[in-house]
C-alpha cells in the first residue's frame, strides 16, 4: 500500500468573508500541515485523513491574489486558535477523514466520497483534473452540513460565508492501478 503525506500532497482550504463590514476583512487561505492519503480495500478506494488541528494561516486573498503582508504573526495565531476551537472544535474531533467510492474504473472527472467532519460523516463530490503528473481535486463545501455555524466577529457584521474550498493536490502515482 502506498502512503503519502505533506511531503508530497498539499491541502489548502479558502474561505471566503461576508456581512457589512467584509470590506475590512480577508478573504483566508489555510494549509493543512499533517494527512496522509493512500488506497485501501477491494475494489480500491482513496482514504485520506486530516488532522484537525494541524491548519496554518498561509496568507490572507483578494480576488485570487495572495496578499502575503496582510496578516500580522498575532492575527494568523488568533485566526489558527478560531479555526481550531470554534469551527473544527479539535480538542473533540481530531481526525478529519474521507473515503472516496471505488476507483478501479478509473479516476472519473469527479471524486465521490464519504466526508467525517465533527463527527458527522456526509457526502461530498468534487472535480478531479490532471495537471502534469499530478491531480487536483477541488471540493466546495458547505460548513452547515456538517453542524458548523460559520465563524463570525462583531456581532456578525464580519463572519466566513458558509460556502469554503477545498483544494487538494497529490501525484497521480498515487492512483497507479486505478487507471488514471
Amino acid at each position: 500500500m502506498q502512503q503519502m503525506d505533506t511531503s508530497d500532497v498539499t491541502c489548502h482550504v479558502r474561505t471566503f468573508k461576508a456581512g457589512v463590514l467584509a470590506s475590512v476583512g480577508h478573504d483566508l487561505l489555510l494549509r493543512v500541515t499533517r494527512l496522509t492519503l493512500h488506497m485501501v480495500g477491494q475494489p480500491r478506494r482513496l482514504k485520506a485523513t486530516f488532522d484537525a488541528q494541524s491548519l496554518v494561516v498561509v496568507c490572507a486573498m483578494k480576488g485570487g491574489q495572495r496578499l502575503t503582508e496582510a496578516l500580522s504573526p498575532r492575527d494568523r495565531k488568533e485566526i489558527e486558535r478560531n479555526v481550531a476551537r470554534q469551527v473544527l472544535r479539535s480538542d473533540a474531533f481530531d481526525e478529519i477523514c474521507f473515503v472516496s467510492e471505488p476507483l478501479d474504473a478509473g479516476l472519473p472527472p469527479r471524486v465521490i466520497g464519504d466526508l467525517t467532519l465533527l463527527g458527522l460523516c456526509r457526502p461530498v463530490e468534487g472535480e478531479v483534473q490532471r495537471v502534469g503528473d499530478r491531480l487536483e481535486a477541488r471540493v466546495d463545501l458547505d460548513q452547515r452540513n456538517f453542524g458548523i455555524a460559520p465563524f463570525s466577529a462583531m456581532f456578525g457584521a464580519l463572519r466566513v460565508r458558509p460556502l469554503v474550498q477545498i483544494l487538494v493536490t497529490a501525484p497521480a502515482s498515487l492512483f497507479v492501478g486505478a487507471r488514471v
